[in-house]
């Protein structure tokens, strides 16, 4: 898209305070165009045929049958870490430091 003027119809802003809305190079909609191609998800809903259409082809993401929705991965991730178990051991009197160079 180097050099070419496009035009964003903003529809709101998301989570993270990021401005939301449909990106347009003409009459072209680049949001349909890059999830028919696989190379983006549909994560507002609006264009389920055509995710749908792009992963019955296999098409960019939907070519690896392990690819992961970014919230699901984001959500996966964050369920990890909260059970991840922290096997530092932690002495009860001292730390660290205090083990290696005990005070005098």
């Amino acid at each position: 898209m180097s050099g070419r003027r496009v035009k964003v119809r903003v529809s709101g802003h998301g989570y993270y305070g990021r401005t939301l809305g449909t990106l347009y190079r003409g009459a072209i909609n680049i949001n349909r165009s890059l999830v028919e191609k696989g190379l983006a998800y549909n994560e507002g809903g609006r264009y389920e045929e055509e995710e749908q259409e792009a992963r019955d082809a296999k098409r960019g993401v939907h070519a690896n049958p392990n690819s992961v929705r970014p919230k699901d991965f984001r959500k996966q991730e964050q369920e990890r870490q909260r059970h991840q178990v922290d096997t530092t051991y932690r002495h009860p009197l001292y730390t660290p430091a205090e083990l290696m160079y005990p005070p005098k």
